[in-house]
């Protein structure tokens, strides 16, 4: 099979001698750098650089990756031209060929802190019809990363004031224990949303008695997600099933939108609650010393990192970040 890649997405195979050219190039031009168990990953401008260990599978995406491609000199594949593209990547979804989702009627999910170096992984799914679809359109809800978040803090109430939701807030300990148990982080968001999922069509099911499709942005292809369920569960019922898989879904429907809004609410308390937690604990510790959000911030990351195995316990890092996480000049700095 002739294999391509498009302006956003690049997937090969490489041997240890590709893999090490590469590295040596991404060190140099890296934005940020995350090295664990599971992969390797790079950050450069816009684009993020995966290398699975287990596979030597190299995942390269971003807005434009084509030059990115061309300066790696990565192994040979087709690009397939915008034209010639086809949505695969765009959106999947796993309802019949005759059978559209009705987009006045959805539940939709997404997750915050996946990125993030401190903290956990909030989940939320929120149920929409056409009341509340215009309701959330009056209010401003949006994709998450575009609002503000004195502004999500401000419209959160009101969300969960007039929509049928549900929220799971997975602090560091239990993503840690969840890592430790399957060692794949897609498993481990697999399992929040599971939850979430579960809760909120059991009630559509008592209320509605029918199945509400799920939209979720995707971050796995539909396959993947089903194995995912597997190892976390004996069995797929209906009520766990994802209809519609889409990439920046939470752009494109109001429902993922109010969904992204919850769990970042949530992720912003559960980081306020991790300050408090590490200032109760040291409370000589300067005041401006705030734990960041995402991972770019590595001398900030490292230096709270440090107060927490010096000052309290290496032990104590399970309660505050993703142990799994790890910045490949960790040792250096």
């Amino acid at each position: 099979m002739d294999k391509k890649y498009t302006k956003k997405i690049y997937l090969n195979v490489l041997t240890l001698k590709e893999f090490e050219h590469i590295n040596k190039v991404l060190i140099d031009k890296s934005d940020n750098v995350i090295n664990n168990e599971s992969y390797i990953q790079y950050k450069v401008d816009d684009n993020t650089i995966t290398f699975y260990k287990k596979s030597n599978k190299i995942l390269v995406q971003g807005k434009n990756i084509v030059p990115l491609i061309a300066k790696l000199n990565l192994p040979y594949v087709r690009y397939q031209k915008a034209d010639e593209e086809k949505n695969s990547y765009e959106q999947i979804s796993l309802l019949p060929k005759n059978e559209d989702i009705n987009f006045s009627e959805y539940i939709g999910c997404d997750e915050v802190g996946n990125g993030d170096f401190f903290g956990g992984i909030t989940f939320a799914t929120v149920y929409v019809n056409q009341e509340t679809i215009n309701f959330l359109k009056q209010l401003g809800v949006d994709d998450s990363k575009k609002l503000t978040d004195d502004f999500i803090i401000q419209i959160y109430p009101e969300i969960i004031k007039k929509c049928k939701y549900v929220q799971k807030i997975m602090y560091p300990k239990e993503y840690n224990e969840l890592y430790s148990k399957f060692q794949n982080i897609n498993t481990v968001k697999t399992f929040g949303h599971n939850y979430c999922i579960t809760k909120i069509q059991l009630a559509c099911n008592k209320y509605f008695k029918r199945h509400v499709p799920v939209i979720m942005d995707q971050y796995c292809h539909p396959s993947t997600y089903q194995k995912h369920l597997l190892l976390i569960d004996n069995k797929i019922e209906n009520y766990q099933k994802v209809d519609h898989f889409e990439t920046k879904a939470e752009s494109k429907y109001i429902g993922v939108a109010a969904a992204s809004v919850i769990a970042r609410y949530n992720f912003i308390k559960m980081m306020d609650e991790l300050n408090e937690k590490l200032h109760n604990c040291l409370p000589k510790l300067d005041k401006n010393i705030k734990i960041p959000f995402g991972s770019t911030n590595v001398k900030l990351i490292k230096k709270i990192k440090d107060i927490i195995i010096n000052e309290i316990s290496s032990e104590a890092l399970t309660e505050f970040l993703k142990t799994n996480f790890s910045f490949q000049n960790d040792d250096k700095q």
